[in-house]
């Protein structure tokens, strides 16, 4: 049985390729997702998504400002 994670980076995908390599095993996908949008927005469009993953793993640099 394959377990599935979605993976959110605030970084680029080129960016976090290497964590997802690292992650990624036999029975252990990972799928890629930059956030989009605001939290209101994000946490609907996960909510939706759910249903598809075993879990979320949440890879954001929190203390950088937005410029």
């Amino acid at each position: 049985m394959t377990h599935k994670f979605l993976y959110i980076d605030d970084l680029d995908k080129a960016n976090a390729n290497g964590i997802i390599v690292g992650l990624q095993k036999d029975s252990i996908e990972i799928t890629y997702s930059n956030p989009k949008g605001d939290w209101e927005e994000e946490i609907k469009r996960l909510s939706e998504q759910a249903k598809n993953y075993q879990g979320i793993i949440f890879d954001l640099r929190l203390q950088e400002k937005k410029k």
